[in-house]
């Protein structure tokens, strides 16, 4: 027997799907019309059996349409907030470019849990299994093939529709229930002599507080351990003993609601249990009568834990936000400076001496350029690294040379070294940057004589007890050690130090990148960073680095190094440069050519494609982009072109490191990275190099 539904309320439904005309189909679809109900009620009549009662519909159905996933999201979250939520989204599986259907649909559950999803696919894309792998396991969700049945699509929106609405009416009458469930147990607990056991034990912080004479009848250990009651206060505690703690105007406006019997949710205070040891506090409170007493209960619960995670995740967004932020700009620049620094080299190749000196200033204000923006790189973690296991001691050994130059005379630095150390797997160019950028800083803060220490040691953390820092855990590290005896750093801007940016030298006299780079290159090793500072008497940075680190691996990188000005000459061979950026295009083109290479240029993959097809595959050597657009980067590009040619000979370009370089290495062996910005003579060394090069090229993995 099928239960007669009757006609409700109109019923929201979301279509997101990147074809027009889909959306049309689907409004056809939920047109009430007599044959639809015709057809609904003979198939329901062929599956159920004899229909007892007529099937209504269940109410008007609304369509509304999403070309994408993101503007579905938005579309959802603005019904919730309007209280007009959906009641069902059909979701095509294929949405390019943007979320995919499974995507979208985690969102959207994000958003609304309550949703129902229909899926609509006409490929085989993901089996049942990789869908609830990915999605998990839910009831709310149902796979509709294209092209689809109209009575199976208009019952299924039915049938969901209205299993939407149970659920919903069901969420309702449990909470229903749950209120009363909840109040009933809380008037047998009080009967049973003011919660007895259960009250005293609760870990929550509560108390039972007679509102005629506004004093305590009850509290429990949770309580007194939060407001720091000893026992022999308990005598004489009131809830005006325990309110001195608190901000005064925050602990009147508190006391006048309570006495106003006015129903509390999270009251917000402050309450300082000794000095120097504040805690954030939310209080609930309720109304109830004990033996015919008016009496309020309130429940404490301290968030001061909670709310410094909260911090911490703010700043994690904020840092992560810049960090995107530097990473574009230090992008767009180096592009810049490449065509800065190939045409200073062009000049400089004709220029009179007077000129040429000219040329030198401007090849050095661009090497300026470049080291700053090699800063923003590593603060943004977009910078090509190189772990390997290092010795520190042979590593870092030219780094003290180099601060003694740096330290000024008056200003002693001792370097304490012992004769051994373990290896620790690092970037050891990274790891010289980060103790140099804490040494300027030290010299810096040390106004007059002083003394910089750079310290190495080993250490074994065993357990919590171990633990200064959140990042810490169990392990062997070996501990760099920065310390001045300088100014300190004041309390109030400790916390501010790793900001990209914050700076309290002059202005012209700091970039405020030195402590943010310094901390992402640690993080990067896995390590973390301690500080400990008093004001007058100086600061210690200790740099903790895990002996045996497992990190990510980026292909080596042939980092630039200074030659003269000098064009060498090329050998003929035919190069097929790919870059999307114009002006780098043409001065990577400008060089090669005027070495005597022949080259072709390609604006993106797609038109690189097409120069290899026309050319027969006759070119000797690729340089690539990595990032381009158009769907084709330089790693796909060259998996691509050594199909064809598995011994082809490539060079990647690129401003800053990006995860597809991970996984390059494994398959298309070591192929050299240019580093912008570069000169000609850094180019033209590593095509000479390359093309030299007679080592075996790996075979293509499909």
């Amino acid at each position: 027997t099928i239960i007669s539904m009757t006609p409700t309320a109109t019923y929201r439904v979301l279509v997101i799907d990147d074809t027009a005309g889909i959306h049309e189909d689907f409004r056809k679809l939920f047109q009430h019309s007599d044959a639809a109900s015709d057809s609904i009620d003979a198939a329901a009549a062929a599956l159920f059996g004899e229909v007892k009662a007529p099937t209504a519909a269940l109410g008007e159905i609304m369509i509304d349409s999403s070309f994408q996933g993101q503007e579905g999201a938005a579309k959802v979250r603005q019904a919730l907030a309007e209280q007009r939520p959906y009641s069902l989204a059909f979701v095509d599986m294929r949405m390019p470019p943007g979320w995919d259907g499974l995507e979208t649909i985690q969102h959207l559950w994000r958003i609304d849990p309550r949703l129902q999803i229909v899926i609509c696919t006409a490929h085989s894309d993901h089996s049942w299994q990789d869908v609830q792998d990915r999605l998990g396991p839910t009831d709310s969700l149902v796979v509709l093939k294209k092209p689809f049945d109209y009575i199976e699509a208009h019952q299924l929106a039915q049938m969901l529709c209205r299993k939407w609405t149970l659920s919903r009416e069901n969420e309702s009458r449990l909470t229903q229930l749950d209120e009363m469930v909840c109040a009933r147990t809380l008037e047998l607990r009080f009967a049973e002599q003011r919660f007895a056991l259960a009250f005293a034990a609760n870990p929550q912080a509560q108390a039972l507080i007679a509102l005629d004479r506004f004093e305590f009848l009850d509290i429990n250990r949770a309580f007194t351990d939060q407001f720091g009651l000893a026992s022999a206060d308990l005598a004489t505690a009131t809830p005006e003993t325990i309110g001195r703690g608190i901000e005064p105007h925050r602990w009147r406006l508190f006391v006048a609601r309570v006495l106003g019997r006015e129903e509390i949710n999270d009251y917000a205070f402050v309450f300082e249990r000794a000095p120097g040891d504040t805690r954030d506090l939310r209080c609930s409170v309720r109304f109830i009568e004990v033996a015919g007493r008016p009496c309020s209960i309130w429940l404490v619960h301290d968030v001061t834990d909670h709310l410094r995670l909260e911090q911490q995740l703010r700043q994690s967004q904020k840092m992560e936000t810049v960090g995107q932020l530097a990473a574009g700009i230090a992008h767009d620049f180096n592009n810049l400076l490449t065509v800065i620094q190939a045409y200073a080299g062009f000049i400089y190749d004709t220029a009179d001496d007077e000129q040429k000196a000219s040329v030198v200033l401007i090849r050095e204000a661009a090497d300026r350029a470049a080291a700053l923006t090699r800063q923003l790189l590593v603060f943004s973690r977009r910078q090509i690294t190189n772990p390997v296991p290092i010795d520190l001691g042979v590593s870092l050994s030219d780094l003290r040379k180099m601060l003694s130059r740096l330290v000024p005379e008056r200003i002693r630095l001792e370097w304490q070294m012992p004769d051994s150390l373990p290896c620790v797997v690092a970037d050891a160019a990274n790891l010289e940057q980060a103790v140099m950028n804490l040494a300027v800083n030290a010299r810096d803060a040390i106004p007059r004589d002083g003394v910089i220490t750079v310290a190495f040691r080993t250490v074994s953390l065993l357990s919590e007890a171990d633990f200064r820092h959140p990042n810490a855990r169990p392990g062997d590290y070996v501990v760099i050690s920065v310390a001045d005896t300088g100014g300190g750093i004041p309390p109030e801007i400790l916390a501010q130090i790793w900001e990209p940016f914050f700076t309290t030298k002059e202005s012209g006299k700091g970039t405020g990148l030195g402590l943010s780079t310094t901390l992402s290159i640690v993080e990067q090793h896995q390590g973390w960073i301690e500080v400990a500072s008093d004001v007058g008497v100086g600061t210690t940075f200790d740099l903790y680095l895990p002996i045996s680190a497992k990190l990510p691996f980026y292909p080596a990188a042939r980092m630039e190094t200074r030659h003269p000005f000098q064009m060498p000459t090329g050998v003929g061979a035919r190069l097929l440069i790919v870059e999307d950026d114009a002006t780098v295009r043409s001065v990577a083109v400008a060089i090669a050519k005027k070495s005597g290479y022949q080259v072709t240029e390609a604006a993106d993959g797609a038109s690189a494609l097409a120069h290899w097809e026309k050319s027969g595959q006759q070119f000797d050597l690729v340089l690539t982009d990595v990032v381009m657009p158009n769907g084709i980067n330089g790693i796909d590009l060259i998996y691509r072109l050594r199909r064809d040619r598995p011994d082809l000979k490539a060079i990647f370009i690129t401003g800053y490191s990006d995860a597809l370089l991970r996984g390059a290495a494994d398959d298309l062996g070591n192929v050299p990275i240019l580093l912008k910005p570069y000169d000609i003579n850094t180019l033209l060394t590593l095509l000479h190099e390359t093309l030299e090069d007679s080592s075996p090229r790996p075979e293509p993995t499909s």
